[in-house]
């Protein structure tokens, strides 16, 4: 049906933030976008928008929606409360815009609402159904996972894993990743990943029908095609090994194309390669 007309209200709040205690925010259809290092408190925008066939449905139906915060000592707890059931095609959502500091540890969820984080250098994992996941400049352990929607991980190197089942995977990192493994698996959707050339990095690509592309790599590769025990499918495995080989980076697909970038510094003659 139809959603007809909306009507928004916006609310904002401050919570307090203490050292080591981490935040967890949860949403259905809203959007989260949190940006670390702005302040020294939790300073949340919460648009807060009901849709109905009419607008002044709409309007009263707004009432029903809030903002709820819980602060025990263990951490803060950010969500929506609204109607289970609605009537006459009505819905709600709140659209998050967070304000943190940049140490904070953040678990943000959604069901079909995206997820954006950026210069968060606390631990980071951000979970979805079928919302996007973009990081940029999170410094600490990160971990991003979604059933249908895409992931773009861009100059972020604590990231450990990054998983959906038909969403297509991108990341990218300007500088050396930091973590010792990095886990990057889809289905259906495509992997792209991109690193500078000379930096030291170990590849086990697996894929059952998928292709494999690098571009522009100085890599030292070894192929094997074996037989999947558990499948009884053959499938394509592949090691690269970067500058002798460093941190590992799991990659795997069943039909998904992978494809590694490796671009070459500037100083090397090469055209300034886009890190994003």
């Amino acid at each position: 049906m139809p959603e007809g007309r909306r009507y928004s209200l916006t609310e904002r709040r401050v919570v307090k933030w203490e050292s080591g205690k981490p935040v967890t925010l949860e949403e259905s259809d809203g959007s989260i976008i949190i940006r670390g290092g702005r302040s020294e408190d939790i300073e949340i925008i919460a648009i807060i928008t009901a849709f109905a066939q009419d607008i002044e449905t709409a309007r009263r139906n707004v009432s029903l929606v809030s903002l709820d915060i819980e602060a025990p000592r263990d951490g803060i707890v950010i969500g929506t409360q609204k109607p289970v059931h609605w009537t006459g095609g009505a819905r709600a959502r709140i659209d998050y815009s967070v304000d943190a500091p940049k140490d904070i540890d953040a678990v943000l969820k959604t069901i079909t609402g995206d997820i954006d984080a950026t210069g968060i250098d606390g631990t980071l994992s951000a979970r979805t159904s079928s919302g996007t996941i973009f990081f940029k400049n999170d410094m600490g352990h990160a971990s991003a996972f979604t059933e249908k929607g895409n992931i773009k991980v861009i100059a972020s190197p604590g990231l450990a894993e990054a998983s959906s089942k038909s969403g297509d995977i991108k990341c990218v990192f300007p500088d050396a990743p930091e973590s010792k493994e990095i886990s990057i698996t889809t289905e259906t959707g495509g992997v792209e990943f991109t690193f500078p050339r000379g930096t030291p990095l170990t590849f086990e690509i697996r894929t059952d029908s998928g292709d494999i592309d690098v571009f522009d790599a100085a890599l030292e590769k070894s192929e094997d095609i074996k037989l999947d025990g558990e499948t009884g499918n053959f499938v394509k495995a592949v090691r690269y090994t970067s500058a002798g080989g460093g941190p590992l980076v799991r990659i795997s697909t069943t039909s998904g194309k992978i494809l590694i970038n490796n671009p070459a510094p500037v100083e090397e003659g090469y055209k300034k390669h886009r890190w994003e």
